[in-house]
């Protein structure tokens, strides 16, 4: 944050350096009003977080001006004491910061006589000193800048938020709400209407009789397999080779084939998968703590049961908040990059596959039972950092893509391998997933049905027999997987509205995914892509007379989506 203010005030220190005389004392002045203008605005972020944190039980965001526009409502809302504690914590910081402003600083301007000489020293020094701000305030020199996650560190959210700087928080909330106008493209659609819309689309019978697990309380492995696209898998027949060991796991498990992604993304494919709740445009879930926290996780509800859960990725969780997200939802363990060996052979972004697979191993060989262990591969997001036998497999279009993906399946079939020899194996089900699709080189279009397609595999020693090779051929998406396994497990909630079973009979098939553009809907009778900056089609794969019935059916469903979040 220091950092971000640094960069805010060199553009008046310069100015006061490359003038004379009145004009550098005025120069002097407007320097010192910024700065007090910047003491205020942090004070008051602070107070009024201070204030409104024992109820909201998050830090102070951008929700803070829907409750400005109507004072009435603060005004009656806030006691007494809230508006005098508010007003000594706001005199104490601002004036304690004057006066060091004041110390540090004099109000007095220096007489410093300008001239070109001077201006060749003073303006390549002001832009060392831009460039040392803006490494400050990204953090470092590493891919990822830190954000809000490189603070928390607990599974207590209060923790979390004492150690995440208030005014970063708060202007990283402006700046996503100023990224959010949903409501301006789909003013068109009532929300009344869409929430009947949405409740007899999401209705169908709980009850019934497809259950494929011989347990109702198996040890969990999920494997999150990055960017792992239906059409890269050689089960498809589209091409020879590339998943061979992934190919015979489908012959073994329970394989959905019309499976897609919500969004394009990690940190929504991860929120979609692990709380059951869809994408919408331009929004990232695990971006809003605030509103996340409000909704369960599958760890929360499987950790009534008495479950032990972990995460661990190869990578940096920094990325989208993804490792806040997991622990702000109370998750036993959270790993990254930082818990791995330093002297391992790494890519650019992550850890190989095979070394990741190598920790996840020791993880749950230590791991209380019953347990969720979840890891999150990386070697197949580009820059596709693979170990070099592996990269002469494919030499076309989506080389590196083709090429990282054979080298993950093998490195996921050695793991697997390994674990058959483990006394936990048998009571052990093995969930293996994408977190989004990619282009591949049968489709190099990143809004087209197939790039939203992605494989989801359930496998191990605890499907019964019968249902070994079973291929689920309906529409289904990632925020329906939360509820499947709850009910396989045959634990009832009713904490995720938003994810269906797809292992009932009478689920209405449909699956919508988005993007920070537009978004799609698919269904039995075909698909769209709707860019809604452009206001039109796409993609639009439907009859002529649905066009506008699938649309509207679409932004029925995201605006009772959207009406929900904003309410969170």
């Amino acid at each position: 944050m220091i950092g971000f203010v640094a960069l805010a005030t060199l553009p008046f220190w310069l100015f006061y350096k490359l003038t004379k005389n009145k004009t550098q004392y005025i120069a002097w002045k407007i320097l010192g009003a910024q700065q007090i203008l910047l003491i205020v605005l942090i004070a008051l972020i602070h107070c009024g977080e201070i204030n409104v944190y024992g109820e909201w039980m998050h830090k102070l965001s951008v929700r803070v001006f829907n409750h400005l526009i109507n004072p009435d409502e603060v005004f009656r809302s806030a006691t007494f004491g809230n508006y005098i504690f508010f007003f000594i914590y706001l005199t104490i910081e601002v004036g304690v910061g004057i006066w060091l402003l004041r110390k540090i600083f004099p109000f007095k301007a220096h007489t410093i006589q300008s001239s070109w000489k001077h201006s060749l020293v003073i303006v390549p020094f002001c832009g060392f000193l831009g460039g040392l701000s803006f490494l400050s305030a990204r953090g470092g020199w590493q891919p990822i800048p830190i954000g809000i996650n490189s603070a928390m560190y607990s599974q207590n959210s209060v923790l979390n938020d004492i150690s995440v700087n208030s005014t970063y928080f708060f202007i990283h909330s402006l700046w996503l709400y100023g990224k959010v106008d949903l409501d301006k493209y789909l003013a068109q659609t009532d929300v009344e209407e869409a929430t009947k819309f949405v409740t007899e689309i999401m209705a169908y019978e709980k009850e019934h009789t497809n259950f494929f697990l011989t347990t109702t309380r198996p040890n969990i492995v999920v494997i999150v397999l990055e960017s792992w696209a239906v059409d890269a898998i050689s089960h498809t027949g589209l091409h020879d080779g590339t998943t061979p060991h992934f190919d015979q796991l489908i012959k073994e498990g329970v394989y959905f084939s019309k499976f897609y992604a919500a969004a394009g993304t990690s940190e929504i494919g991860n929120a979609a998968i692990f709380g059951g709740y869809p994408a919408l445009p331009q929004v990232s879930l695990t971006l809003h703590p605030d509103k996340s926290r409000k909704l369960k996780s599958l760890n929360q509800t499987l950790k009534e049961e008495g479950y032990y859960a972990s995460y661990l990725f190869g990578g940096d969780l920094k990325y989208g908040n993804i490792g806040g997200y997991f622990l702000d939802h109370q998750f036993d363990r959270v790993e990254d990059e930082n818990d791995f060996d330093p002297s391992l052979k790494r890519g650019i972004l992550n850890v190989y596959d095979h070394d990741l697979y190598h920790k996840f191993f020791q993880n749950i060989n230590t791991s209380p039972k019953p347990f969720m262990q979840i890891a999150f591969t990386g070697s197949t997001h580009s820059p596709y950092d693979i170990p070099a036998k592996w990269k002469d497999f494919w030499d076309g279009e989506e080389a590196g893509i083709m090429n990282s993906i054979r080298y993950a399946d093998h490195a996921l079939h050695e793991f697997l391998m390994s674990c058959k020899a483990q006394p936990w194996y048998e009571n052990t089900l093995f969930i293996m997933v994408a977190d989004h699709g990619r282009t591949t080189p049968l489709n190099n279009n990143a809004i087209a049905e197939p790039y939203f397609r992605i494989p989801l595999l359930f496998w191990g020693p605890t499907i019964q027999e019968e249902y070994k090779g079973y291929t689920h051929n309906r529409i289904a998406m990632q925020s329906d997987i939360v509820a499947t396994l709850l009910n396989q497990m045959q634990i009832t909630s009713t904490d995720y509205p938003w994810s269906r079973d797809v292992m009932s009979p009478t689920y209405h098939e449909f699956a919508v995914y988005s993007s920070s553009l537009g978004y799609g809907w698919k269904d039995t009778e075909g698909n769209f892509f709707y860019y809604m900056n452009a206001e039109r089609f796409v993609i639009n794969e439907f009859e002529a007379h649905l066009h506008e019935i699938k649309l509207s059916n679409c932004r029925k469903f995201l605006k009772a989506l959207w009406q929900e979040f904003k309410e969170l």
